[in-house]
């Protein structure tokens, strides 16, 4: 058979034979309180995505990060984080929230049968609530997947601007001066489109600015207005060092200068 990802344990979603649990965010960029997603977990597993959906049409370009816990009440500890925006669709009239499915790519293989799960949201704007539910795959896991003791972690909010013709590079904007450890890319999301419609890449580099090295790109549909989205990587991305500078930068389809906001998902090695 030839290498590959696989699974041969059961797949399921918490919380169960139930509708997801409203998460409220605290302040703006705060963690809310924590709001169990399951009261025990049904057996060992490892968090394999979280699905989500803003309550209400509120700021569209504001960023989230869902951040999914185990332990009792008062004494939780994260264990994986999903980064996004508020993925509501923006309509002339009435704001029409949908989900969206963020995937870790690499299960966090570290729930045991029995251990209470919730959820916290960090949110960038005012408190407002966002309806969650865990994916999850059992343990112990099989073929060459493999598991982490890392959060699934993300950057903060950053501002990307095209070149001003079809497909030029625009300017690097810095993500991180220098990377704590090795990071291995899961996901990238996208906030506010751009005023045009059309394809863009989304673009990481490595390197001293003004001289950055493009190392990877990603292609992702640009709608006009107000449609944030969250893209999952076909395969993880591991080629950004410790202690590197990390940037991003955009080429969009329009011959004038569009401009988005942009996250990226990662792991922190050793994995």
């Amino acid at each position: 058979m030839p290498s590959g990802c696989f699974l041969n344990t059961a797949q399921g979603a918490l919380p169960a034979a139930a509708n997801s649990v409203s998460v409220t965010s605290g302040a703006i960029d705060t963690n809310g309180a924590y709001s169990q997603i399951a009261a025990a977990a049904p057996a060992d597993l490892a968090i394999s995505g979280v699905v989500w959906t803003p309550s209400s049409g509120f700021n569209e370009d504001a960023s989230v990060v869902i951040r999914i816990a185990q332990g009792a009440a008062a004494s939780e500890v994260d264990i994986a984080s999903f980064v996004g925006f508020n993925n509501m669709i923006s309509t002339v009239w009435t704001p029409d929230p949908h989900g969206a499915f963020t995937p870790a790519k690499i299960p966090n293989e570290s729930v045991t049968s029995g251990t209470r799960i919730a959820a916290r949201i960090q949110y960038g704007d005012a408190a407002e609530s966002f309806a969650v539910a865990v994916t999850y795959v059992g343990i112990p896991l099989a073929g060459d997947m493999e598991t982490t003791a890392s959060d699934l972690t993300g950057t903060l909010l950053n501002s990307l601007t095209s070149g001003s013709s079809s497909y030029a590079n625009g300017s690097w904007t810095q993500l991180t001066a220098s990377t704590s450890a090795a990071w291995v890319v899961n996901h990238f999301a996208t906030g506010v489109g751009p005023a045009t419609a059309g394809s863009a890449e989304i673009a990481i580099g490595t390197g001293a600015a003004a001289s950055e090295v493009e190392i990877s790109a990603f292609s992702t549909q640009a709608v006009g207005g107000y449609l944030p989205r969250t893209d999952a990587l076909g395969l993880l991305l591991d080629n950004i060092a410790a202690s590197t500078r990390v940037a991003l930068r955009m080429r969009h389809a329009a011959a004038s200068a569009q401009t988005v906001q942009a996250l990226i998902g990662y792991y922190l090695k050793p994995l």
